[in-house]
């Protein structure tokens, strides 16, 4: 069965000072989630007696993992406490993270971004993921009430 995105949110922990306790929580409402997860590239590995081009897979790059978030000034002042610092990110479906969390390792920039008339105002938010992407356990899930 399929499931909607709603309640789908952007969380952190923020181990960053060391301490390596901190809980999850939810970061900030987001309007759109990118592609957590790529093809890998392909190594090319044919030779001239081949047919055709052969490969074995590569490194998978999922570039900037760039997310979207309707713009209040608490909620930039919030997320810009985060930029240069490398914490613990994930994307959690569902309430309280029923249908499951990805977790990642990135630092994270910001900034406002432009609009138009009769436009909401978002933050463009793009994280920079440093170890790979993976299902997240049970623990991982932060309380999003």
């Amino acid at each position: 069965m399929a499931i909607s995105t709603e309640h789908t949110y952007l969380i952190v922990k923020d181990t960053s000072s060391g301490g390596g306790s901190a809980a999850w929580k939810k970061l900030i409402d987001i309007k759109e989630v990118p592609d957590l997860g790529k093809a890998p590239s392909n190594i090319d590995t044919t030779t001239l007696s081949d047919s055709m081009k052969t490969g074995i897979p590569g490194l998978i790059d999922p570039g900037n993992l760039e997310f979207t978030a309707n713009y209040t000034k608490k909620d930039y002042d919030a997320l810009k406490a985060y930029v240069g610092k490398t914490c613990k990110y994930g994307v959690q479906f569902g309430k309280n993270g029923e249908n499951g969390v990805q977790v990642f390792d990135g630092e994270l920039s910001c900034w406002t971004k432009g609009g138009g008339v009769e436009d909401v105002l978002e933050i463009g938010i793009s994280i920079t993921a440093s170890t790979e992407i993976t299902d997240g356990e049970t623990d991982d899930k932060a309380t999003t009430n």
